[in-house]
């Protein structure tokens, strides 16, 4: 069965619609995530391949290129070189803080370690301009409401517990609202009330 639109006159021309494809090459250009490696200090990378643990553990199944560790097309990044790929791949304003899954996507694009997904999820959520930005899940806080005034002395009053103290072990402050008049209360608490 037709519907409406497929029954509108613009649709019943005799003649054939030839959509040409458009084929498009990525380019690997300055912004392309393939540059993310150049981004990188090579020599910190081959200090730190000598010194890293997992490459002694696993030489046999990495290839080496030029100094540099790879596993398949990725490059293995040793453990002191990993904060500076959390950098290229989530702090740079071309990565530009997207979360978690951006980041690892990013990170998973050229770069290997073990326990690559535990380490990024930890990086991000310990990212301090992340957290301060990421909107607030839940219901809106309330508006805050004032206090009716008080129209007599001793009518609302404030109190609070001052404890630890080493004359008394509690101090009862007592606060009229009204005149702001204060009394203080020494009490003295055997340990088994202290809870």
């Amino acid at each position: 069965m037709a519907d409406a639109l497929s029954q509108l006159p613009q649709y019943h021309s005799k003649q054939d619609v030839v959509i040409q494809p458009l084929i498009v090459q990525p380019s690997v250009g300055c912004n392309g995530p393939a540059n993310r490696v150049q981004e990188l200090d090579v020599d910190d990378f081959r200090c730190a391949n000598d010194q890293d643990e997992w490459i002694k553990k696993n030489a046999h199944v990495c290839s080496w290129k030029d100094g540099l560790v790879w596993m398949g097309d990725k490059l293995y990044v040793p453990f002191k070189c990993r904060p500076k790929v959390f950098t290229i791949c989530h702090d740079t304003k071309r990565a530009g803080h997207f979360g978690f899954l951006k980041t690892l996507h990013l990170a998973r694009y050229q770069f290997w370690w073990p326990n690559k997904r535990s380490d990024v999820e930890k990086y991000v959520q310990r990212c301090e301009i992340c957290t301060k930005s990421k909107p607030r899940i839940g219901k809106p806080m309330g508006l805050l409401q004032s206090v009716s005034d008080p129209t007599q002395p001793w009518q609302d009053i404030a109190m609070d517990f001052i404890v630890d103290l080493p004359n008394s072990n509690v101090v009862w402050t007592v606060i009229d609202l009204f005149s702001n008049r204060r009394i203080l209360y020494l009490v003295k608490v055997s340990p088994q009330q202290n809870n």
